[in-house]
């Protein structure tokens, strides 16, 4: 009996690339779809970690903002100052976040030089955690929910502390909120002529949000907000914007009970 003659079966796509490999033109494509797809993928990324650091910086602010209502609740209401003096030579004793930390108990151990995050201390979208001694926070307070116990300089007496029910519009006062890095560290206050000697002329306000500042509400609601949302901030070339002194005596900027 004749056996039929051998006949090998050709190779398949599979079997031939596999025995010879992509070719040029195979790789490039793959790497065009990668590199389509990463371009698609990258904006989405950051804009969900912009999210999360704008949701984790609200949250911050909102923890600040309640540490301050029970320095109020312990001290008859009175808004907590930016910073205590002591009585006699008049020395500055505790800022309002050193104020907050005892107030609530915070004796945790404060972050290294290059941290990014330091409790509700610190911003996730700012920069790394300085040296210097003023950066210990990287929000600020409103400079016309009161400045200090004892006023030392004339300019002080323009923000004296005040009491919850001097406020007439709580959710419309800004208490904390996102503040410039100063150079030496972030400022503490927020008012008119916070900032100028950076140029910016935006009250000490840091719009690092994708464009747009976190705030805290004197009642404790936070949002955020793109510059174009405070009129009254001026780009300094005529001198001052001509709300300039409203807005530091917070009849535009915070609705006191002025």
């Amino acid at each position: 009996m004749r056996r039929a003659p051998f006949r090998p079966i050709p190779p398949t796509r599979s079997a031939q690339i596999a025995a010879h490999g992509f070719t040029l033109i195979e790789l490039l494509i793959v790497v065009a779809i990668i590199a389509v797809l990463a371009g698609l993928l990258t904006p989405a990324i950051a804009m969900a970690l912009s999210a999360s650091r704008t949701a984790q910086c609200g949250n911050n602010l909102r923890q600040l903002v309640m540490g301050s209502q029970v320095y109020s609740e312990d001290n008859d209401g009175r808004v907590v100052p930016g910073y205590l003096r002591e009585h006699g030579t008049g020395n500055v004793l505790l800022f309002w976040q050193q104020i907050i930390r005892l107030t609530v108990g915070d004796s945790g151990t404060e972050a290294e030089v290059g941290a990014k995050r330091d409790g509700i201390w610190r911003c996730a979208a700012a920069q790394a955690k300085t040296a210097h001694w003023l950066d210990e926070t990287t929000y600020g307070k409103n400079l016309t929910t009161g400045l200090t116990n004892i006023h030392v300089y004339p300019w002080e007496d323009w923000y004296p502390i005040i009491h919850e029910s001097q406020v007439r519009n709580p959710s419309e006062m800004i208490f904390l909120a996102d503040s410039e890095y100063g150079g030496g560290g972030h400022y503490r206050e927020l008012g008119a002529g916070i900032g100028n000697n950076l140029g910016s002329f935006r009250y000490g306000l840091d719009f690092r949000h994708r464009g747009k500042a976190v705030l805290a509400m004197f009642d404790g609601h936070v949002e955020s907000r793109s510059v174009a949302r405070f009129p009254y901030i001026g780009d300094g070339t005529s001198g001052s914007h001509p709300d300039y002194w409203n807005a530091s005596l917070g009849r535009d900027w915070c609705h006191t009970a002025e």
